[in-house]
């Protein structure tokens, strides 16, 4: 693909005005790779996630960037992405002993990757 996420994971989110294009950057060196969406119920909170997804597979090719939704409010925001060639897999509150298991699988993961990158 043209992007580079070594590099940037930036992409486009929204306006500021009419001509400010808003971008977030969830890269390390950047905004970082942590985030949190809070707002009342309506306020948009799943909506910005899903334009969030969406932007970054746009902008990025599935072996660059690739996403395992982990969705407890029944599996509807998973359901938007199956045919999503990014999507690694769902995880919802629906999935019983399932959901435990993947989350450790998950867990170990990381770890491994901490190990690999220290």
């Amino acid at each position: 693909g043209k992007n580079s996420p070594y590099k940037s994971l930036s992409v486009p989110l929204g306006l500021r005005g009419q001509d400010d294009i808003v971008y977030l950057n969830l890269h390390e060196k950047a905004h970082g790779p942590h985030g949190l969406v809070a707002g009342t119920t309506g306020s948009g909170k799943s909506e910005i996630i899903q334009s969030y997804i969406l932007s970054l597979a746009v902008n990025f090719h599935p072996h660059d960037v690739a996403f395992l939704l982990i969705d407890y409010k029944g599996g509807g925001m998973a359901n938007l992405f199956k045919d999503l060639p990014h999507l690694l897999g769902t995880i919802t509150n629906l999935d019983g002993a399932q959901s435990m298991r993947a989350l450790v699988s998950i867990n170990a993961e990381l770890k491994r990757r901490q190990r690999l990158f220290a």
